[in-house]
């Protein structure tokens, strides 16, 4: 299970991934804006991988100020064998009036006929990045970390980009 998957600190891995990151965005114009990260990289009391991303998480949506309720699944008493009834008690405990699902999961959401069965809207969302100034200028790669976004155009750009009407699109399922 992922919630059980321990970090293994027998090799220096840790400062190894924070001198990385480092040494890739340390020249950037908001580059102090993600140092927080490495402080919660480089906690050991951070033992379990699950851990450690959630801090993350939570921690960049304060920075965001994103009002939002984060829920661990692992937390939920209820646990189907079913992976699309296991959906609908996740819904149903978190009082949920609508599911949005990322894309990658319509072909099983629709192949399990979970949409057709349920009584709440099903939307699917997508996110289309639009360029940004990366380091040097020069051609702009998509999907890399957010750190290359807050590193690049600071946390204040990063919640215009993920925010941005334009980039997003929900369709209904």
């Amino acid at each position: 299970m992922i919630r059980d998957t321990e970090i293994d600190d027998r090799t220096r891995w840790r400062d190894k991934q924070i001198k990385t990151i480092q040494m890739n965005y340390k020249k950037l114009p908001y580059f102090q804006q993600i140092e927080y990260v490495f402080d919660i990289i480089s906690d050991k009391k951070n033992s379990k991988l699950s851990e450690m991303n959630t801090k993350i998480i939570r921690e960049t949506c304060q920075r965001l100020q994103l009002k939002t309720q984060i829920h661990i699944y692992s937390d939920f008493a209820e646990k189907s064998d079913d992976r699309s009834q296991r959906l609908v008690d996740l819904c149903k405990s978190v009082d949920c009036v609508a599911y949005i699902s990322p894309t990658g999961a319509k072909d099983y959401l629709i192949q399990d006929e979970w949409v057709k069965n349920s009584t709440m809207p099903v939307k699917i969302f997508s996110f289309k990045p639009k360029a940004y100034v990366q380091g040097d200028g020069k051609e702009f790669i998509s999907h890399l970390s957010f750190l290359d976004v807050v590193a690049n155009i600071s946390m204040d750009g990063l919640k215009e980009y993920i925010l941005d009407p334009n980039a997003i699109s929900l369709e209904n399922l």
